[in-house]
């Protein structure tokens, strides 16, 4: 057994043919200089916190030790657990035995993001059509509220994107997407609202014709009118006087248009009233008179 002879006193005796005998003795002292064996875990790839700080752990329970005479040695780590890093940094496990034989490997600590951003979006937009009943998307990034700890300008992306022409309620995410790639989204809504009166033209002023009673029934003039509405195909006339209304007199005659929306507009014309009837005469019988002289 190796350990019998550490530090043993080995005694080593001379005797000559005539028995003389001389004497003498050594040590043997043993040192253990062999350094233990030492293997480190594998790159290890670790979460930032919200912070986008990494705090180290104790890594020297990854690590494979051996060594001959000392079954415990002791294993440090640089740099020590419980410091924060925020970057690819090497670790350095140190194992030394009870000689002060010492040993060492490295691995690398790489801490990754892995937190997406936080982003909010801006409430429901209500916008106006134009005159085509349509509504052209901005850029609506401008009003989203983007966090994150590890960059500081993360990309904004708009689903449709600005530009986009839209007809009717229209859902917009936008997208956060940090350096790491990690994103996060919110939506919200865009409410296009037909605000446009439709225009109306009316026809010039008309002149009608009193009948045999000197009275004009007003007729129905909507037909008369130039209507356009870029949202309603067929925008809702009205006339007042309404058609059928008796008069006597120059009369303004209102032409009101109202689109589904409620969007409305007038316009006026005069009915200018003509006698063009004729009186009527009943001429007496044929007269028989005496000459005068």
């Amino acid at each position: 057994d190796l350990k019998t002879l550490v530090n043993t006193t080995y005694t080593l005796t001379a005797t000559d043919a005539n028995l003389n005998e001389a004497v003498c003795s050594f040590d043997v002292i043993l040192a253990d200089t062999i350094a233990p064996t030492i293997t480190c875990p594998g790159d290890q790839t670790e979460s930032l916190d919200a912070n986008c700080e990494f705090v180290l752990p104790d890594y020297t329970g990854l690590a494979t030790v051996m060594d001959v005479c000392d079954p415990n040695p002791t294993i440090t780590q640089i740099p020590v657990a419980g410091t924060i890093i925020s970057n690819t940094t090497t670790i350095t496990l140190v194992v030394t035995d009870a000689s002060s034989n010492s040993n060492s490997c490295t691995f690398d600590a790489i801490p990754e993001d892995t937190t997406p951003p936080t982003i909010t979006c801006p409430g429901d937009q209500n916008e106006t059509f134009d005159a085509n009943c349509e509504f052209i998307l901005p850029d609506y990034t401008v009003l989203a509220t983007v966090n994150d700890t590890c960059d500081a300008n993360p990309l904004l992306t708009q689903s449709p994107a600005p530009g986009t022409v839209i007809t009717t309620t229209t859902i917009v995410t936008i997208t956060a997407t940090d350096v790491s790639l990690n994103t996060n989204d919110c939506t919200f809504s865009v409410i296009p609202e037909d605000t446009t009166a439709p225009t109306i033209s009316c026809p010039g002023d008309q002149n009608e014709s009193l009948d045999m009673n000197c009275e004009f029934i007003i007729p129905d003039y909507t037909g008369l009118v130039i209507v356009t509405d870029g949202c309603d195909p067929n925008p809702l006339l009205t006339q007042s006087p309404i058609a059928g209304t008796i008069i006597s007199a120059t009369t303004t005659i209102t032409i009101f248009v109202e689109d589904a929306t409620g969007n409305n507009n007038s316009c006026v014309f005069d009915v200018f009233l003509e006698d063009t009837t004729a009186p009527t005469i009943t001429c007496p019988g044929d007269q028989n008179e005496d000459w005068p002289w």
